[in-house]
């Protein structure tokens, strides 16, 4: 009985051995495929630091201040 669960163990490490370096192998193939950071190509350099174009929406520098209100049970 102590031989097959010995044997058991020996599989199943083995078994996570072989995972374990597929997992690793997948991995590192992963990070060869050229994916790099990425890189924001709109990035435009014709209009001066500060600039927006009349169809943007900006975003207010403060947001209004609102009356307080009371919750009452």
């Amino acid at each position: 009985m102590e031989k097959l669960q010995q044997e058991m163990r020996d599989q199943m490490l083995e078994a996570q051995r072989n995972m374990m370096t597929q997992m690793a192998q997948m991995l590192s193939g992963a990070m060869d495929k050229g994916k790099g950071p990425i890189v924001n190509t709109e990035d435009n350099e014709d209009f001066p630091r500060g600039f927006t174009a009349p169809h943007v929406q900006t975003q207010p520098e403060e947001y209004p201040r609102r009356p307080p209100v009371t919750i009452r049970p």
